[in-house]
């Protein structure tokens, strides 16, 4: 959920099966409430991999409810 404490750039790490490591930046000062789109990334059902950090670097709370894949059609 947004709040006014929360972190504007939260590093977010989606790593795919062959290893790659694609790095997001979330504000969690905004978007109340909804989904954040992280982007689309070729992931396995067996190996997929979602890291939030903080690094120290946090400027305010950082708060992980939840992780949604969503499959595309080829």
């Amino acid at each position: 959920m947004a709040d006014a404490n929360r972190a504007t750039a939260v590093p977010i790490d989606v790593v795919t099966p062959g290893g790659s490591t694609a790095t997001v930046k979330v504000n969690q000062r905004s978007n109340h409430a909804q989904w954040v789109l992280l982007g689309t990334f070729p992931l396995s059902a067996m190996n997929a991999e979602v890291i939030v950090r903080t690094d120290g670097t946090a400027d305010g709370y950082v708060v992980g409810d939840a992780v949604r894949g969503v499959p595309v059609a080829p």
